[in-house]
């Protein structure tokens, strides 16, 4: 149903209630549910895809979502600065390297991140931090200001997924205020650039950079820096795996440990058995997973019509997604 209202250009909050309304008889008719299913991977681009799991960045969702989450004192988005810093290198701390800016495609600019603590900590309600913050528009504090707890001894570099071309940490920030609480240390989220308007290597860019950063200011966000892990889900696995090979490239500190949950790995068009069940994956089918992955690598050049791509039929789209 989705689908049906995006094609007639309707977008945010509008499509996401016309869907709700219009959605019914897709729930009834499983046929019916089937044919929009395939018209919907087989005709529509990964702008569409972009919009369909944007739906929980509107605010009105994104408010509901925060309400029923846990309430931490700390939930602020940062502005990390385009600026090169010195990092130094685990051989030899007396060495540096330097840590430039992204840079690919539109040039230096800021990397956003979100920083959630449950606790106030240390550092976290600095002047240097506080310089930092971007504005999200009015808060009202419903609490007094609470004393600072000291620094965690670890932190964690959270990247989210979204297919490289989806999300922010807004969407990801209700089960990351849960792991903030549960864990006891600060969680800092990078809002990398997506594709298709920012290919590879931009996000990759921009992940590294913060990683370097979050690495060398941890006091300022609430941690002694002794501990540090990477976490991300899907595309956010895949990149937190790299930003670890840049960083090993680099020579500088990588983390201590990594948690990337159904990273993407293998991008290669050979088959596996992962390959293979993703024909009959309903979540994300070999099809649209392409079309993420032509964005992300900047190869989707090609325009293919709604009657071309009906003349091919699922089996010769998945051919040609993987030749």
């Amino acid at each position: 149903s989705f689908g049906e209202h995006y094609k007639r250009n309707e977008t945010g909050l509008s499509v996401t209630a016309s869907s709700l309304f219009t959605g019914g008889r897709f729930a009834i008719d499983p046929e019916l549910r089937g044919a929009e299913f395939e018209r919907i991977i087989q005709n529509l681009d990964v702008h569409f895809w972009k919009a369909f799991w944007n739906i929980t960045e509107i605010e009105v969702l994104s408010s509901l979502a925060n309400m029923a989450s846990t309430t931490v004192r700390v939930s602020r988005l940062l502005s990390l600065p385009p600026e090169a810093f010195e990092m130094p290198l685990t051989s030899d701390p007396k060495l540096t390297v330097t840590i430039s800016p992204p840079l690919a495609h539109t040039g230096p600019g800021p990397v956003l991140a979100r920083l959630i603590s449950y606790d106030l900590r240390e550092g976290q309600d600095s002047k240097a931090l506080n310089s930092l913050v971007k504005s999200e528009g009015p808060r009202l504090e419903l609490r007094p200001r609470p004393q600072q707890a000291p620094r965690s001894r670890a932190l964690v570099i959270h990247i989210h997924g979204g297919g490289f071309v989806a999300q922010t940490s807004k969407s990801h920030e209700p089960y990351l205020k849960t792991w903030a609480q549960e864990l006891g240390v600060p969680i800092i989220s990078i809002d990398y650039s997506l594709a298709p308007e920012a290919p590879f290597p931009r996000a990759l860019e921009e992940c590294f950079f913060a990683y370097c950063w979050a690495v060398k200011h941890c006091d300022l966000l609430g941690s002694t820096g002794e501990r540090i892990c990477l976490a991300g889900d899907s595309a956010g696995g895949n990149l937190c795996i790299t930003v670890s090979l840049r960083a090993a490239a680099y020579g500088v500190r990588v983390p201590d440990g990594i948690m990337a949950a159904y990273p993407v790995t293998t991008l290669q068009p050979s088959v596996s058995p992962s390959r293979l069940l993703s024909l009959m994956d309903p979540l994300l089918p070999l099809s649209v997973l392409s079309k993420c992955v032509s964005a992300y690598s900047g190869t989707e050049t090609e325009d293919h019509s709604d009657s071309d791509q009906k003349a091919l039929g699922m089996m010769g789209l998945v051919q040609r997604d993987t030749s």
